[in-house]
């Protein structure tokens, strides 16, 4: 490897810098053909265009099986990608994104399977009063499945019950950055702060589920 003062050193890390870069860009472009909205699709289609036009498509190397079912009859220049791997027409890309995007959905659904198993084992645990063998089952799947909110949510409730309160605050917090409108989130932090005897803020906690549902309503002035 390179000394870390040498210029080969820099241009290595610039390279790397650059194919990191590309890595994220696509894996947005992706997650935005995935999109339900409509305009996020457009948009991520649009961008996807954007970089066909300056041959970028993906970082290299390219699995050049993955872009064209034939390849075995012939690898020396499939269809659509260029002598480099580059993926040089659009239907080739969208193939490469569809492919790649059923094998993240066949995945998420299989960690998502077995970490369901872990929280009901933990939901289960719960109803025995046996807080911190719950506690254990849900961190166990959130080893599996880190953005399966549901464990964060449950996981708090738990943390209440052994009053174990600033990390039921920590978990319905993490719980936010999965999905901004999980309403138990906000319930057991609300519960959380009342039990820290933080009153304003269990109210301002409360009342944040007004500004994504206004409909829950009655729930908050229960809350309250």
């Amino acid at each position: 490897m390179a000394s870390l003062d040498s210029p080969e050193y820099h241009d290595e890390k610039a390279d790397l810098d650059k194919f990191l870069s590309k890595v994220d860009e696509l894996d947005t472009i992706m997650k935005g053909m995935n999109a339900e909205d409509e305009a996020t699709r457009n948009q991520a289609i649009k961008k996807a265009d954007n970089i066909l036009n300056r041959k970028e498509a993906c970082p290299k190397p390219i699995n050049k099986t993955i872009i064209n079912k034939d390849a075995h009859k012939d690898t020396s220049n499939p269809q659509g990608v260029g002598p480099d791997g580059e993926i040089t027409d659009q239907e080739a890309f969208m193939k490469y994104v569809e492919l790649d995007a059923e094998d993240r959905a066949r995945k998420r659904a299989e960690r998502k399977k077995e970490a369901t198993v872990l929280k009901d084992k933990g939901n289960q645990a719960f109803k025995m009063e046996d807080f911190k063998e719950a506690i254990k089952y849900y961190s166990q799947a959130m080893d599996i499945m880190k953005d399966y909110s549901a464990l964060y949510t449950n996981r708090a409730q738990a943390y209440i019950k052994i009053e174990e309160y600033d990390k039921a605050i920590e978990d319905c917090n993490f719980a936010f950055r999965i999905d901004s409108e999980c309403v138990k989130g906000y319930v057991h932090k609300g519960r959380a702060y009342l039990a820290k005897k933080q009153y304003e803020d269990a109210i301002k906690t409360y009342e944040e589920i007004l500004d994504f549902n206004p409909k829950l309503e009655k729930l908050v002035r229960g809350c309250l």
